[in-house]
């Protein structure tokens, strides 16, 4: 039985892709260790250009005009002498002509490095925008081929470095790893960090070596540096002129975001909601460590996986002599002293950012006294999944049912009849003007509660947020038998939790804000419809724009709610009566939208005069 045990914890050691279980476990140690080993030490290479959410306040929000980005870029390369560039942001289309070709004349003769994404997954209709951009480099090795691709426009397909951006989401919805190479057609593709070493003369001859080590598709993210770490300078810093050329002359510059508006963040083993570029500068830390080995310790290629399975053996081999020739309960104890030993030795393991297993030596210790129930394990593998996955979106009672239910498999896309609701506040824009950063802040939060609470209160499904609204829908992940009718209940409390906020706001002298709410039933297509580099559970239907085109409808008449036909045929809750006949385009049609005979404003004041103001 340890014969079989120490063989499995090899093959554990050594394949190339374990088992979910022993992933799952893999994942929390390891995550656990960079986190305990993660430096502060200031990285004084790279700095991260940020467009954050200050710089859209000051700046213009996105997108900004292509001018913008290019006066972005020469400041960087002119003013401040940025050693590259890599600019986490691509342009699959053409948006403002003189832009367009300052980019373009940078893209071919300043240190810059574009982006590029590559879809790996096989698609009925292959994911296909833009124009790849070709590479001529050749570098050994079996790497991922991609089936589809978000490109720049035609006017950067002549760029002299391109990188891409794709980073692999686990099951728990971590970016561990990136793919270093990802094939196109004959070509291979760099990722973003180490495009940007390929593009620089210096390190450019450098760049096999850094491949010895790689050793699979997939590649993962030492995480060796805190965030903390990392110079982060807001965009519009850099654009108004407010920071030393010193700060960044020489150094590798990563241009990226952490506006929620442009929903570019992501959760690594350090934090659970980063920008996505910080992936990238993780990277590129660790591969400019690899180039001066007499700053860091290089990497070797299965060294550590040999010292882990040295560990593995030499400690069955000790407890079968225990169980030899001494008592089994010493077992326990040589058990735990063993499982010590070895996580101290893997966390002094770390930093030299060895690829070898942590769970495989531990596994072999324990098997030796106990063995999981197979269904317990499940049920708590399948717990945790559908609260990672469905915590965001969905209210804790119906979270709760969920698990209850045992749902096999929630994520898979599948057609349900569902009722859409969307909720938006009339000229955000209008009122956001005549406020402070910190007004307009409160305001976002205060109308966004207001409209929140009621949806969970009623087990609607949270899609997303649209900035200063939302949209949600009934009948998905769990089938409801009045979903019509819960979103309207919703969206009368909604009306009434904003009424009474803007009362408070009023008293203090505040404008009132009002909420436009579009409901709509129909046949959508539900669940994870996201891609292999950023997982969303969402529904896609004409439904969903159909709600959407009747909440935006609402500014035109003195109702704060209007019902789509479909869901007025089965709302019973509250009287409506017709509002008007609309047909939008030639996808949406609607032969009537309803409101409600009663219920209050959202506002104070009437309609008319709240329009006037």
């Amino acid at each position: 039985m340890i014969l079989l045990i120490g063989c499995i914890s090899l093959w554990l050691q050594f394949t190339p892709k374990q088992p979910s279980t022993v992933t799952q476990l893999e994942n929390t140690l390891k995550d656990g260790m960079r986190r305990s080993v993660a430096n502060s030490v200031p990285e004084e290479r790279i700095v991260i250009i940020d467009i954050d959410e200050n710089s859209l306040n000051l700046i213009g929000p996105w997108p900004w005009p292509r001018s913008q980005m290019a006066q972005l870029l020469e400041i960087l390369m002119a003013e401040h002498n940025a050693r590259m560039i890599g600019l986490d942001i691509v342009f699959p289309a053409k948006a403002d002509p003189a832009g367009d070709a300052r980019l373009h004349a940078l893209s071919q003769f300043g240190p810059l490095v574009v982006a590029q994404l590559f879809d790996l997954v096989d698609r009925e209709h292959p994911l296909a925008s833009g124009v790849p951009i070709a590479s001529t480099q050749q570098f050994p090795g079996k790497w991922p081929s991609a089936k589809g691709h978000l490109s720049n426009h035609n006017g950067l397909a002549q760029a002299r470095c391109a990188g891409h951006i794709n980073s692999v989401v686990d099951t728990d919805g971590i970016v561990r790893k990136i793919n270093p190479i990802i094939t196109w057609g004959k070509s291979q593709n760099l990722a973003l960090s180490l495009a940007m070493l390929a593009c620089d003369p210096q390190t450019a001859p450098q760049l096999p070596t850094l491949f010895g080590a790689i050793l699979g598709p997939e590649w993962e993210v030492p995480y060796s540096k805190k965030m903390t770490a990392y110079t982060v300078i807001p965009a519009s810093h850099i654009l108004q002129h407010q920071v030393s050329p010193e700060l960044v002359r020489g150094k590798w510059i990563l241009i990226g975001s952490s506006a929620l508006g442009l929903n570019d963040t992501v959760s690594t083993p350090l934090a659970n909601r980063v920008p996505g570029v910080m992936v990238h500068a993780q990277a590129l830390t660790t591969w400019l460590d690899q180039l001066q080995p007499m700053r860091n310790r290089p990497m070797t290629s299965n060294g550590g996986q040999l010292f882990a399975a040295a560990c593995s053996v030499l400690g069955l081999m000790l407890m079968i002599r225990v169980m030899a020739y001494w008592r089994a309960w010493l077992l326990l104890p040589v058990a735990a002293i063993l499982t010590l030993a070895w996580l101290a030795m893997a966390r002094a393991m770390i930093p030299w950012q060895q690829d070898f297993s942590i769970s495989a030596p531990l596994l072999a210790y324990w098997a030796v006294l106990l063995v999981v129930p197979w269904v317990w394990w499940r049920t708590q593998k399948e717990s945790k999944q559908l609260f990672s996955t469905f915590a965001n979106y969905v209210a804790p009672s119906v979270l709760d049912k969920m698990v209850r239910q045992g749902l096999d498999k929630p994520l898979t896309p599948q057609h349900a009849h569902i009722t859409v609701l969307s909720a938006d506040m009339q000229n955000y824009s209008g009122l956001t003007d005549r406020g402070t950063l910190q007004q307009t802040a409160d305001l976002t939060r205060g109308f966004l509660q207001c409209i929140t609470q009621p949806l969970l209160k009623h087990q609607g499904t949270l899609d997303k947020y649209t900035g200063d609204g939302l949209l949600a829908f009934w009948g998905a992940p769990l089938p409801t038998e009045q979903p019509a009718n819960q979103a309207m209940q919703a969206a009368l409390d909604m009306v009434q939790a904003v009424r009474a906020w803007n009362t408070t706001r009023a008293a203090q002298g505040l404008p009132v804000a009002r909420v436009r709410i579009g409901i709509e039933s129909g046949t959508a297509l539900v669940g994870d419809l996201g891609t292999p580099f950023r997982s969303t559970y969402t529904a896609v239907g004409n439904c969903i724009n159909s709600a959407s085109k009747i909440q935006a409808a609402a500014k035109h008449y003195s109702h704060d709610i209007l019902i789509g036909e479909d869901a007025a045929s089965h709302i019973t809750i509250v009287p409506l009566h017709k509002v008007a006949d609309i047909q939008w385009g030639e996808t949406v049609h609607l032969k009537a939208v309803f409101a409600p005979h009663q219920g209050p404003s959202s506002c104070p004041d009437s309609h008319t005069e709240w329009a006037k103001a």
